[in-house]
């Protein structure tokens, strides 16, 4: 019979990293807050590198209160991050990133709740168009920050989310833009509005 181990991978060629096995029996020893939370950073810091000192602070305060060893919080932390990433370079479908994470061997109700936050972290970035926002001269933007205080899902309370007004201007008018997303959300829409502002620059 073929281990799990020698089963083909959809986000790399060949085999992961061995650890990484070891890092999903590790997130499956987690509670549901513990690995919701990890979850959550995973895609609050997901493609920006300009955070990396409140990534480290974040994590160690998530060693702190819940016990674990810091080592052992930033390698589940970074093989998560990697899984995202690759899957998403990779244009992996949601069925296809749950498979691999089937194949780590984390358990199926928390390989689906991670699949469904990547997706939902994908349509979102999808949704939102910097470069037509820009093209549309954004005139003004607000944004309030706040934390959810209750929710249908328990693991959703105490969540931070972002509320945006983007002004952009519309012919001789302008129109309001208003958005919600999601800490990562919100980091990775300033990105893409940096990324496409720079571009813009460059053909001017």
């Amino acid at each position: 019979m073929t281990s799990e181990k020698t089963k083909t991978f959809n986000f790399c060629q060949g085999q992961p990293p061995e650890d990484f096995f070891a890092q999903a029996k590790e997130l499956n020893g987690l509670t549901s807050q513990q690995y919701s939370q990890l979850v959550d950073y995973v895609f609050v810091f997901l493609g920006d590198t300009d955070l990396k000192e409140e990534l480290n602070n974040l994590l160690n305060t998530y060693s702190n209160d819940h016990g674990i060893a810091v080592e052992n919080v930033k390698e589940m932390f970074k093989m998560l991050l990697i899984l995202s990433q690759e899957a998403s370079q990779s244009k992996l479908t949601s069925g296809q990133l749950y498979s691999d994470l089937q194949l780590l061997q984390i358990n199926a109700k928390r390989g689906s709740q991670f699949c469904q936050a990547w997706k939902k972290n994908l349509e979102t970035r999808a949704e939102i168009n910097p470069a037509e926002l820009l093209a549309k001269r954004l005139v003004d933007m607000e944004w309030k920050f706040g934390v959810t205080a209750s929710s249908s899902e328990l693991r959703r309370v105490g969540t931070c989310f972002i509320q945006l007004t983007l002004v952009v201007a519309k012919g001789t008018s302008t129109e309001n833009v208003l958005l919600e997303m999601s800490l990562s959300q919100f980091y990775d829409f300033m990105h893409e509005m940096e990324r496409a502002k720079l571009e813009m620059d460059a053909m001017t």
